[in-house]
């Protein structure tokens, strides 16, 4: 019988697809080249911002390399002035300029006038108090910025241009004696017009093509003619000099003028007064993307007309894979029911079969959370009646050995140092057991909170002397960040100072000596929120799953209750716990409690 079905679904599928081919495939080949080529014109347009990001990174990192370099000559260029050696200044300025490629390396006193320059001696004792650079290095300010220079202020620095202002990366920084006090400042430039050294470090980062303009024009590039000449001096268009200089967005998108095939994304550059004075540019080159599109357009037209010869053998193939996977939803439906939930059906089709087939895996997925669930529910109850009974039977006895020793020690009063020092160590160790005994018992209790209004934070008020002593004792700093004006939760007062002790002893004991405890109270809409923050070991990542489980810990001591008892206590409250955590760094316990309802 289930032959004759199969057989009768082939024969259906193979006359449809004999009547019905030549369109869908027609339509399937126009939408795929359409989406494919969409795709490559998304690709490329996705690669040329992220080489313009790159692009930015990089000019960024110049000049912040460029403002170090400065910084790093303040202590010699201090030297000078301490010893009253400014005559031998200037040789040392020129001698950086040339090592680190500057054009420009000057110092001025404290009233901004020039005590020394790198490239012409001329300008010794010119003001320069007005250049608002300078002003805010005289006030303390440092600033790297790129900006004009006019021609004639470039002349007087011993540069010759040919163009009426040139594009200078400007680094202007104060100088200072060891106490903070202002000396003077620093003034370095650094000019981009016919300085190829930028772009050839993004171009070759970014293996596109880049170049800056001053305003319009092209001053540096990576970009060459058909003679193999850098480009330089190429206006871009007015569409895009509007989109860029005037409105001060990036542009990502064809620029005609280097022709087509080319995308190509500019972002604005400004000057310490926020005016867009150039862009950076990038250009990535569409070749290679237009040959896989050529390549897919031909694969396509000669798939389609292959596909139509084969509709028929398509038609029979379709309807194999769909008897075959009824026979397997079948055949895992009789496993299921005996008892095996770890069957996972996988059917060929992408159809209403595969959605059964992923409910049927869902379904079986959940029974056997349900049954381990179950197992787990049974397997606690068992363990807490006979952490129950342990901790009863244990109990006696061990108040029995600490009255003994506490006994014998009074017997024997203070003659006998050593005897009295191995009952200290009795009743130590006894206090210890206790304690172990008592988070078993409190563990194998149920936990029936008595629910009150209570507000959070005079709750942590309450517990928070005890643990800034301990936190005192270890040179933890405690910080608090209380948030005014919470909302009250609905909680057992009691239970929840259990919980706050137990994760922020946790914290301090994950911290050793030494370390910072932060403790964070907040509110939305619908919660409050409690963080405890440490910046102790952390938490292995294949642990965090596990720190909840009753017995598991990673410490020396203890036995691994304590979060286990606060997670006890959280399901009560219908509140939720998560933890964050990185090795080396600390960790975080964020805990959410509902808002009361006053409303209601």
């Amino acid at each position: 019988m289930f032959n004759f079905i199969r057989q009768r679904i082939e024969l259906k599928l193979g006359a449809v697809f004999l009547l019905v081919v030549f369109i869908p495939i027609t339509i399937i080949s126009i939408i795929s080249y359409n989406l494919i080529v969409k795709g490559i014109q998304r690709e490329i347009q996705q690669r040329t911002i992220s080489d313009l990001n790159v692009a930015v990174a990089i000019y960024d990192k110049i000049k912040n390399q460029l403002r170090y370099t400065i910084r790093d000559q303040s202590g010699r260029i201090r030297y000078y002035f301490d010893t009253d050696t400014l005559e031998d200044l200037p040789a040392y300025l020129a001698a950086v300029a040339e090592q680190n490629n500057l054009d420009v390396f000057l110092v001025t006193d404290r009233k901004g006038r020039v005590v020394a320059h790198s490239n012409i001696a001329t300008r010794m004792g010119d003001n320069l108090s007005k250049d608002p650079l300078v002003q805010k290095a005289l006030a303390g300010e440092d600033t790297v910025s790129t900006e004009l220079i006019a021609a004639s202020d470039l002349s007087l620095d011993g540069l010759k241009s040919a163009v009426p202002e040139e594009m200078m990366i400007r680094v202007v920084m104060a100088l200072k004696d060891p106490d903070g006090a202002i000396k003077g400042a620093m003034v370095a430039g650094y000019l981009l017009n016919d300085n190829d050294e930028i772009v050839g470090i993004i171009a070759d980062l970014v293996n596109a093509q880049a170049a800056i303009f001053q305003r319009d024009t092209i001053i540096s590039s990576s970009l060459h003619d058909e003679k193999g000449a850098r480009i330089v001096g190429t206006r871009t268009s007015r569409e895009i000099a509007d989109i860029v200089l005037h409105n001060g967005r990036e542009y990502i998108g064809e620029d005609r003028i280097f022709g087509t095939g080319f995308m190509n994304g500019y972002v604005p550059i400004r000057n310490f007064s926020n005016e867009v004075i150039g862009s950076l540019y990038v250009r990535a080159t569409e070749e290679g993307f237009l040959e896989i599109k050529r390549k897919m357009q031909d694969t396509i037209l000669y798939m389609a007309g292959f596909s139509i010869l084969l509709a028929l053998l398509i038609g029979f193939m379709v309807g194999h894979p769909l008897t075959r996977s009824i026979a397997r939803l079948n055949q895992g439906a009789e496993v299921v029911s005996g008892g095996n939930f770890d069957v996972k059906i996988d059917v060929e089709t992408e159809d209403e079969l595969k959605d059964l087939a992923d409910s049927f895996n869902i379904m079986t997925a959940d029974l056997k959370e349900a049954q381990k669930k179950l197992l787990q529910s049974e397997k606690m109850a068992a363990l807490g009646q006979i952490a129950a009974a342990v901790s009863h039977e244990l109990k006696n006895p061990l108040t029995g050995i600490k009255m003994a020793a506490y006994l014998l020690k009074d017997t024997l009063g203070e003659g006998n140092v050593e005897v009295n020092k191995c009952l200290a160590d009795i009743e130590s160790s006894v206090d210890r057991a206790n304690k172990i005994v008592m988070e078993i018992l409190a563990f194998s209790q149920p936990v029936n909170p008595i629910f009150n209004a209570v507000n959070v934070n005079e709750v942590l008020t309450e517990i928070l002397p005890l643990l800034e002593y301990q936190a005192q004792v270890h040179s933890i700093n405690l910080v608090k960040e209380l948030a005014h004006g919470l909302a009250p939760v609905k909680a057992d007062k009691d239970q929840l100072k259990q919980i706050f002790e137990n994760l922020m002893t946790n914290a301090l004991q994950a911290m050793g000596v030494g370390g910072v405890l932060t403790l964070v109270t907040s509110q939305d809409k619908d919660n409050i929120i409690v963080k405890v923050k440490d910046t102790g070991v952390g938490i292995a990542e294949e642990n965090i799953k596990s720190i909840f489980q009753p017995f598991f810990t990673t410490k020396d001591k203890g036995i691994g209750l304590g979060l286990a008892i606060v997670n006890k206590i959280f399901k009560k409250h219908q509140g939720t716990i998560t933890v964050e955590s990185r090795l080396g760094k600390g960790t975080t316990f964020t805990v959410i409690f509902p808002k009361i309802n006053l409303k209601g």
